[in-house]
Parts: structure tokens; sequence; C-alpha cells
């Protein structure tokens, strides 16, 4: 999977060079040339082919680049270390761990062993680790050791990148408290345990482009566990399990999420255990084109989703290609429903009435709440006149009409006319604008 590097004209550029061949390089150990590099404030140590055993204690602010992308074998052989760097051995990092990158390496854990090829846990400040084309095999016939431990104490966090790599194991990759994983087209393979294994609500994975899969014959053998509610995004990926599950959360305490777009998922037996809330993001605008108006809103926990806008009383909404437009409906404007009336009628809330024809009795509506609106004019018509009924009142000014079936307002004239709004529901109503000499009783 990892490309070849052709650029080993640029060893010549810098001092750090390392070889297995006497006076090929100035150090014969990664670990000498990553120590002179740190002690000059950090820099880029080549490494040339070969095999190279040894625990590697790495420093900030360092790349270790070797000549040739490497091939996606397993286990640790000379042969390997005949077209590439292998390193075979456990490595620890800084408890800072900022600006290391590794890039065209074969790193392999030591035949047997039980330790992790890559261990760190900060307990302040953030961890920025990344991989590119390079393969990351666990330790050769053992059935414990795994490529990566990744986890956090105290106040540290961690954002382990790899992109273009190849990853396998016995089990695979431990990402703990506060870690965040992303992946890039990249593929890992677990003989045993899941490919990745998410710890603590606070463990993330971002993934795209990249395949997982599991070979083990235990019970359950997932390509993704969730031993608490862990968030794993992902998007054109491939999962594959040759036994029960795909995706599982180990106890009834772990919910884990999983966020996805365009997986496809494969297996002899697929289980998804139910405790995984699943939601698909095909509304992410970076997957999928968006209609006029989307935006994305966001959700506790979740990634956002494209919705739009619903527009509440007194407010319009205008959808447009790139452009959202709001705008202040007044009252007796485009919100009210508007209609002409030539018989008695019963009023409805949020309507409006041009009386056209007839002397006709317009009725209050028995049910309304505080802010409903009616406006009533006359135009065409001989006179309106609106009704009450039991309990019911409209309030003029500082007058009142009579309350209940005795009480009404009458036009006198064209053009009278009256904007009315609910001050006490289903009873009261109040006159905010008129127009003409009404009569009221």
């Amino acid at each position: 999977m990892a490309q070849p590097n052709n650029s080993t004209n640029s060893f010549s550029t810098t001092r750090y060079i390392v070889s297995k061949t006497a006076g090929s390089g100035s150090y014969t150990t990664i670990q000498a040339a990553v120590n002179d590099a740190s002690t000059s404030g950090g820099g880029t140590v080549y490494v040339q082919n070969g095999v190279y055993s040894e625990n590697i204690s790495f420093k900030d602010n360092i790349t270790i680049q070797g000549a040739n992308g490497v091939p996606t074998i397993l286990g640790g052989s000379s042969s390997v270390g005949a077209s590439c760097a292998e390193v075979i051995g456990s490595h620890t990092f800084p408890t800072s761990a900022t600006g290391i990158s590794f890039r065209n390496l074969f790193f392999t854990g030591t035949n047997g062993g039980s330790t992790a090829l890559f261990t760190l846990a900060p307990s302040a400040g953030a961890a920025n680790i990344d991989f590119a084309s390079c393969t990351i095999s666990g330790p050769f016939n053992s059935s414990t050791g795994n490529p990566f431990t990744i986890t956090s104490t105290g106040s540290g966090s961690v954002q382990l990148t790899l992109s273009n790599c190849f990853i396998s194991g016995s089990v695979g990759i431990t990402i703990g408290s506060n870690c965040a994983l992303i992946n890039n087209v990249s593929s890992f393979s677990s003989s045993s345990g899941a490919t990745i294994s998410l710890t603590s609500a606070t463990s993330s994975v971002t993934s795209n482009y990249s395949s997982y899969t599991t070979t083990g014959t235990a019970a359950i053998a997932p390509t993704i566990l969730f031993s608490a509610n862990g968030l794993f995004t992902s998007t054109y990926d491939n999962f594959s399990s040759s036994n029960t599950a795909t995706y599982y959360a180990q106890s009834s305490g772990a919910f884990g999420r999983f966020n996805y777009a365009y997986v496809t998922v494969s297996g002899t037996a697929i289980l998804i255990d139910p405790q995984i809330t699943q939601t698909r993001i095909l509304q992410n605008p970076n997957v999928v084109p968006t209609t006029n108006g989307q935006i994305a809103i966001g959700s506790t926990g979740q990634l956002p989703v494209l919705t739009t806008l619903t527009a509440g009383t007194g407010i319009s909404v205008t959808n447009g290609a790139g452009s959202i437009t709001l705008g202040a409906v007044s009252p007796g404007g485009t919100y009210l429903t508007w209609q002409s009336v030539s018989t008695n009628t019963t009023l409805v809330r949020n309507n409006g009435y041009i009386v056209i024809s007839g002397t006709i009795s317009l009725a209050l509506p028995t049910s309304s709440v505080l802010g409903d609106v009616i406006v009533v004019t006359l135009n065409g018509g001989t006179s309106w006149s609106i009704t009450q009924a039991a309990g019911q009142s409209i309030r003029i000014g500082n007058a009142v009409t009579t309350t209940g079936i005795g009480g009404s307002v009458t036009s006198t004239a064209q053009g009278d006319s009256i904007m009315m709004v609910c001050t006490i529901a289903n009873t009261t109503w109040s006159a905010y604008a008129i127009q003409g000499n009404l009569s009221f009783i």
C-alpha cells in the first residue's frame, strides 16, 4: 500500500543519516540520530535500508523518514530490511509529543513480544503524531502485543494521524481518553481482537477510504469495539469480520456512536450491537450536494445536520441558491389569510376579511389565544357587524363593548376597518388600528 519515495538525494542535505553500512551515514542507530537532532531543536532523520533492532525514545519536532515505501507484509524479517528501513522494537514518546512524524518506514514488534509497538500517554499538552506510507505490524507470533496503545492522563490529549498506512497485528489499536485517531486511505487487519478499540467516552476516530478486517475465531471478533461511549465517524470505508461482529459495544455501559456515509459492511455473520447509535451522515455538505437554503445545525455529541429554517409567526423565510433571506411580516400583511365575504360568517383567527356586498354579521371565534389577529374592512358591501358570544368583548381605546351577545361593533361607511388582537384568550379582543367612524354597543 505504501508508495515509494524516490527522493533519496535529499539524504545528502542533512547530517542526520542513519545507515547499517559503515561509512554510508553519520549514525548506525536511529536513537543516536534522534538524540542529536533533538539537541539542535529538531530536524529530519533519514534512515537507509536495513534492519534496526532498537527500542526508540522519540523526541519532539523530529521527522524520521525511510528511503522507500514499504511492503504490506506481516512480521519482521531480514528480507524486508533489504528493500526498506525496518525497525524492530517497542517505542515510547515524550510527554508532550509535538511535531513527531514518520515516513516510508516498516515497524514491527519483537517476535513473540507482548508490548505495544508505540505507547503514548501524555499528562499535559496536545500530542500530535503523524504516520504516512508506513507499515506497522504488531509483535509477530504474539496474541497480546498491539501496534498502538494511545491514551492520556491528566489534561493531556492526543491526535494520531495515519495516511496511506498498513496496520496489522493479533490485536489492533487501542484509543483511550482524550484521544483522536484520523485514518486516511489506510488498511487495518487483526487476527484475534478488534482492529480499533475505543475505551473512553472521549475516544474518537475519523476515517476516510480505509478498510478494517478482523479474522479472529473468538465468539465475538468485532472490527470496531466500543467499550465506552466513543465516536467513530466513517466515510467510504469497508468493514469485514470473519466471525460474529462488525461493530460491537462491549458492555451495557457502552453506548458507542457510529456516524457513517457510503460504508460497506461484509462478513460471514454480521452483528451490529443495538447499543451502538448509528447515524447516516449523507447530509454532510462535503459528501452530497445541498438544496437552496440548507445550513448545518449542531446537536450535542452528534455531527451537524443539514436543514432549512422554519418561519415563525411574523417571520418570513426565502431560500435561494447560496442565500437565506429573513423578513418581518407586519400585522395585516402576508401572514394573514385574506378572503372576500358577502354572507354571514364566523371569523377565524389570523385571517383578514373584505366585505364586498350585503349587510352581514361576523361572529368572533369561540377559540383564540394571546396575540391572534383579525382584520375586517368594508369595500363594496352595505355594512358589517362583529358580534360576540357569551363572555366576549371588544376594547376600542378606553371604551369596551357590552360583554356577551348584547355587544357588537358595526361599520357606518365604505372603507371602515378594524384591526384587532386577542388580549385575553377566547374572550377579549382589542382594536389597535381603526379607520372610519365605527359604532359599538
